[in-house]
């Protein structure tokens, strides 16, 4: 799953390269950011994570 993710900033960077219209560019610097913030978060929102899904 971690391999997808990272192939979206690549798709960003040849979407700019390309010149492609600046919705494409957009939506995939959009969706590279946002994996970088899903797959590598701090360690606040790890604690976050971890107290919203621990069993009651």
């Amino acid at each position: 799953m971690i391999y997808v993710v990272m192939i979206t900033p690549y798709f960003a960077l040849a979407a700019y390269l390309l010149q492609m219209l600046r919705f494409y560019s957009s939506g995939a610097i959009l969706m590279g950011l946002y994996a970088v913030y899903y797959f590598y978060p701090s360690q606040t929102r790890i604690a976050f994570d971890r107290r919203i899904t621990r069993a009651v």
